[in-house]
């Protein structure tokens, strides 16, 4: 079964949320945009996969959940973002310098 991961490469995170209730999605996506924002990341990639609902009044997947924040502006830290197929890109406020310390899965589910 797949897990959630991360990817940095010093600029671009991908959070790939395969496996993860929507609950947890939304708590690693948090996370994620809080640590990347402050770590000076310009874009963070959800991968979130597609969309299995049957019935588009309820929201039961991570891209479901994902866009009513979007279209809310519930997610402080993104400045645009564009959706895709199976993925969104969100792009960061710039707000810090960069360091250059990779984000990891460990940083995201380790809130101290």
């Amino acid at each position: 079964m797949k897990t959630p991961s991360v990817r940095d490469d010093g600029q671009r995170v991908s959070l790939d949320l395969h496996g993860a209730t929507i609950r947890n999605a939304i708590i690693l996506l948090r996370r994620t945009l809080m640590i990347s924002a402050a770590r000076g990341r310009s874009t963070v990639r959800v991968i979130h996969g597609y969309s299995t609902s049957v019935n588009p009044r309820v929201r039961t997947s991570i891209r479901d959940e994902l866009n009513r924040l979007l279209d809310e502006g519930s997610l402080s830290e993104v400045q645009n973002y564009f959706r895709l197929d199976g993925a969104t890109i969100l792009s960061l406020r710039l707000c810090n310098d960069v360091d250059r310390r990779p984000i990891t899965i460990r940083d995201i589910t380790d809130i101290r």
